[in-house]
C-alpha cells in the first residue's frame, strides 16, 4: 500500500463521514442526466457522490486509493440496495488499464495526484474515457488552465467553499 493510501485510510478511519453529503449543485446536475447514465467517480472516497448518483439510477463506477474508503462505500451501497462497481486503485494506473471502457460523465471532488504532471495525465485520461465532467476542485491545487488542457469547452466557475474551488461542468 502506498503512503498516500495509508494516509487516507487513517483519515477515513478517524472520520467515517469525512466530507459529509454530496455537494447540492453536483446532485442537481446528476439529476439532469439521462436515466441510467454511466458515471465514473474518481477519488470517490467514502462515496458521497457515487451514492447520490446511484440513488438517481445511474450506473456508477467508483475508484479510490483507500481500501477503508471503498469498503465504507461498499457497505453504504449494500445497506441501501445500490449497485456500485468499486475499485481500490490509483486512478491514473486504473484508467490506463481500462483501455476500452467509457463513461458518460467523470465525477471529481477535490482530487489531485499531488503532481501537476500526474494531474495532467489524469485529466487527459478522463477526457479519453468520459464524454463529460462534473467536478469541484481546489483552485490552488488544480488550476483552471490544467483543466482546460483536456476539457477546453468546459464551463468553469469559481465558488467559495471552505477553500476557493472551481466548479467544472462540461
Amino acid at each position: 500500500m502506498s503512503t498516500e493510501a495509508a494516509r487516507w485510510d487513517e483519515r477515513y478511519t478517524e472520520h467515517p463521514d469525512l466530507f459529509g453529503a454530496a455537494p447540492a449543485w453536483m446532485c442537481e446536475r446528476l439529476a439532469e442526466l439521462p436515466p441510467a447514465s454511466p458515471v465514473l467517480d474518481v477519488g470517490a472516497g467514502q462515496g458521497r457522490v457515487s451514492l447520490a448518483a446511484a440513488r438517481l439510477g445511474h450506473i456508477v463506477t467508483a475508484v479510490d486509493l483507500s481500501p477503508v474508503a471503498i469498503n465504507g462505500l461498499r457497505d453504504a451501497a449494500a445497506s441501501e440496495g445500490l449497485a456500485i462497481e468499486t475499485h481500490v486503485a490509483d486512478a491514473v494506473v486504473w484508467l490506463q488499464e481500462a483501455r476500452t471502457r467509457s463513461w458518460g460523465v467523470a465525477l471529481l471532488q477535490s482530487v489531485s495526484t499531488g503532481s501537476s504532471v500526474s494531474d495532467r495525465a489524469l485529466f487527459a485520461l478522463l477526457r479519453q474515457h468520459c464524454d463529460g465532467i462534473l467536478a469541484e476542485v481546489i483552485e490552488r491545487v488544480v488550476p483552471a488552465d490544467l483543466v482546460r488542457e483536456s476539457w477546453p469547452d468546459a464551463h468553469i466557475e469559481r465558488a467559495a467553499a471552505k477553500l476557493p474551488v472551481l466548479r467544472i461542468t462540461g
